[in-house]
């Protein structure tokens, strides 16, 4: 099982260390930050960048619409690279790097949106789909919460990733520089900002990403999680509320 976390972080970190970038790492904001969701009931449309499976399509979409049964949204499937589509999905990226730009961040951006590396016949598929729709729907990582109290080994991380990128950087100083905003960004918590919509810690959140000891103190570990936690469901109502009629 490959450790997503620390592939996405070398992705990042190599696109930023070797320009010019096929598609942008996605920018910081809250797991909650109002600015990044979308209109309830809105349509996003949904195209695929290139020419992917029509059954890995199929099962990306048919995997993404499980989030409909919680989000007042509605999702429509368009052909193949048409750019006007509020989510573009990039499939033939390196195996295990799956990420999205944040919510309505979207349309920010030129290209591809969403980054989905997995494999269809992994066994972990629909949970690395329903994460990164999850994203896209404007939450950030559960791991990243301000009560998640994960005790990280950084110097570890630090290790890992420079000896993971020692062939992409040409400047080390510029490499660690990186690494320390990728950390803050992608590891640490957000702050406990009063003005974003923060719900309890949740550690089955489908937002929350395998955490391996190896990369922490004191033996702490999470599994990885499979399916939307009754917390995602409660986000996702309060988000995207169904209309009054």
């Amino acid at each position: 099982m490959s450790d997503v976390l620390v592939a996405n972080a070398t992705y990042r970190l190599r696109q930023k260390l070797q320009p010019p970038q096929a598609m942008k790492p996605r920018k910081k904001r809250s797991v909650a930050d109002h600015s990044v969701f979308w209109r309830p009931g809105q349509t996003l449309r949904i195209s695929f960048i290139g020419t992917p499976c029509p059954w890995l399509k199929k099962a990306i979409f048919d995997t993404a619409c499980q989030w409909l049964k919680y989000a007042n949204l509605t999702f429509e499937p368009l052909d193949n690279n048409v750019n006007e589509a509020e989510i573009r999905i990039q499939t033939d990226v390196q195996e295990g790097v799956n990420f999205s730009f944040l919510g309505n961040q979207a349309l920010e951006v030129d290209g591809a949106t969403m980054a989905l590396g997995v494999k269809l016949s992994d066994p972990l598929f629909e949970s690395y789909v329903l994460h990164e729709f999850g994203h896209a729907l404007g939450m950030e990582h559960e791991h990243q919460h301000p009560q998640a109290n994960i005790p990280w080994d950084l110097d570890a991380l630090r290790q890992l990733l420079a000896v993971l990128l020692v062939d992409d950087a040409n400047n080390p100083d510029d490499l660690d520089e990186l690494i320390e905003e990728d950390l803050a960004t992608q590891f640490l918590p957000l702050p406990d900002n009063s003005d974003l919509l923060i719900l309890p810690y949740d550690s089955q959140s489908i937002m929350h990403y395998r955490i391996r000891q190896k990369l922490t103190h004191h033996g702490f570990k999470r599994s990885h999680n499979l399916k939307i936690s009754k917390k995602d469901k409660r986000f996702m109502h309060l988000v995207y509320p169904a209309s009054c009629k």
